[in-house]
């Protein structure tokens, strides 16, 4: 079974600041896999990784889920 959760980070912004974002950890098999800074929205971050969770995402689809994601909110 696969697991997805959001966990917080603080990031450097390159210009001696910082900012707070969030990324998914995919846990499956035993094995983990950190995605770091996917958004600085937690509202938003939480709902995606709800969404992978209900819907049973498959390890090969995060990435396009993401970029989907992050496609969308930009647009």
């Amino acid at each position: 079974m696969i697991k997805y959760a959001w966990f917080p980070e603080i990031k450097s912004d390159g210009e001696g600041g910082h900012y707070h974002t969030y990324g998914i950890a995919v846990y499956s098999r035993g094995h983990r896999r950190m995605i770091s800074d996917v958004s600085t929205e937690k509202d938003k971050i939480i709902s995606l990784v709800s969404s992978f969770n209900d819907e049973k995402l498959e390890l090969g689809q995060v990435d396009e889920a993401i970029e989907n994601f992050l496609y969308d909110f930009e647009v």
